[in-house]
């Protein structure tokens, strides 16, 4: 079974060891790399061609400006924004398709069901 591949950008430290923990301790995600740049995250995107990139960065123009790299160059790259700090906390996602979105809906649930 092939790995899901991720690339982490979290800015608060507690949140990314949490985060690279339980990552860590699942043999169906693979942690390929950290960056709090955006030449780091654009490095390391183009070099070690992740499934998804978990970030906590704010809406801004350099945060466009990498979004506007991934969209164009790697459109497979699904894109999560994880910001617990935020009242009730939240993950905006961006994914390729409808079918990955349902697939990641699917999983969910299942998710839900195992709990």
């Amino acid at each position: 079974m092939k790995s899901t591949r991720i690339l982490l950008t979290i800015e608060h430290q507690l949140h990314a060891q949490l985060l690279k923990r339980f990552l860590n301790s699942e043999p169906e995600f693979e942690l390929v790399g950290e960056a709090q740049s955006v030449l780091e995250i654009l490095v390391l995107i183009n070099r070690e061609k992740p499934d998804l990139w978990i970030h906590s960065w704010e809406q801004s123009a350099a945060l466009e400006g990498v979004l506007s790299h991934v969209y164009g160059c790697h459109p497979n790259l699904s894109v999560v924004r994880f910001c617990p700090n935020e009242q009730g906390g939240c993950a905006q996602i961006q994914l390729d398709s409808l079918a990955t979105f349902f697939g990641f809906a699917k999983s969910l649930r299942q998710m839900e069901e195992s709990a």
